[in-house]
């Protein structure tokens, strides 16, 4: 991992927080990756003005603040339980936190986000930082404090059934399933997005790429990807078009790009800008959902068109050498 690298995760680190980091606390390696972070402004230093300061001799106990000496008022020291008093340096009570003006103000930029746009603090921690392809993006200390808010995400779907746009750290330990319902598109800070030592990219995931189609099957009748639209949204069969969702059709973009050849799950996921290692995950029908069109033809599409090896943990599209002719054949996909 390179040093931008590890200076982003500790910074989202940092953000995951809802209160400042002691320096003196850190361990060596993210107490290194300090000054980087310092120079572009990535995270602020502060004094911290507590009463009590940890013990710079045991780092284990808490002690009240005292003073020294009346010569020279910046001399304190820590009244520590264990260790009696120890003189403290100023440098060792100063605090890191993330800015979050720069931090909201690199997301948007990174996203195109309109500077007409407000950011809205929908509550504390959550903010509303604007909206891409008219779908609102939220910003987030952490997943589990959106996922107990279900009724706020709510709030922010509209008519059109376009999905809301989540951005959180990634948690430090690996979670047993997707965070979020399918009207919900998670963008992780540390894998969707990048830091070159001054500001912030977005590693575009295939659900974020303006549309070149619509949600109407009729705005181009037409496959223009072997039996996909432009956008992949639609896979034309002769029975009807079967629409797929955003992340459904970032997965088949994906697979389109390799041509048949056959790929890690995990590749296919991230290069879609999605968790996990198995793309199957967001073709999975709910029980609620069972027998309903609209989540039934996506799964068969994918049953139809994917090749899975489960020994080797691949994915690959059943490919047809004639899908990189123009026009492409309509075949039966299906039985």
């Amino acid at each position: 991992m390179t040093g931008d690298a590890q200076a982003w995760n500790f910074a989202c680190t940092l953000f995951n927080r809802t209160t400042p980091t002691l320096i003196a606390t850190l361990p060596c390696a993210p107490r290194a990756l300090l000054s980087a972070l310092v120079e572009a402004h990535v995270v602020a230093v502060r004094p911290y003005n507590n009463a009590y300061v940890l013990c710079p001799e045991c780092h284990q106990q808490h002690g009240l603040v005292v003073d020294l000496g009346v010569a020279d008022r910046r001399a304190i020291g820590c009244d520590c339980p264990d260790c009696g008093i120890v003189t403290v340096t100023p440098d060792y009570r100063l605090t890191v936190e993330i800015d979050i003006k720069w931090l909201v103000a690199q997301l948007r930029l990174a996203l195109d986000v309109s500077s007409d746009e407000a950011v809205v603090e929908l509550a504390e921690g959550i903010w509303r930082i604007g909206t891409v392809l008219r779908q609102p993006v939220v910003l987030g200390r952490s997943v589990r404090q959106l996922q107990g808010r279900p009724a706020l995400l709510a709030q922010l779907h509209d008519g059109a059934g376009r999905p809301v746009i989540v951005i959180t750290p990634q948690p430090p330990l690996p979670l047993q399933a997707e965070p979020f319902d399918d009207r919900v598109v998670w963008l992780p800070l540390q894998r969707s997005f990048v830091f070159d030592g001054k500001r912030l990219s977005c590693i575009e995931p295939a659900v974020l790429r303006r549309p070149r189609g619509g949600d109407d099957a009729t705005t181009d009748p037409r496959p223009v990807h072997g039996p996909f639209s432009e956008d992949f949204r639609w896979v034309y069969r002769p029975h009807g078009a079967v629409l797929l969702s955003p992340a459904q059709a970032a997965v088949m973009e994906v697979l389109w790009s390799f041509k048949g050849v056959p790929q890690r799950g995990e590749l296919i996921m991230a290069r879609a800008g999605l968790k996990g290692s198995k793309p199957a995950v967001v073709f999975k029908v709910k029980r609620e959902n069972k027998d309903k069109a609209q989540y039934e033809g996506p799964k068969q599409v994918y049953a139809a068109l994917v090749v899975v090896n489960a020994r080797d943990g691949t994915y690959a599209l059943r490919w047809e050498e004639d899908w990189g002719e123009t026009p492409p054949l309509l075949r039966p996909l299906m039985p």
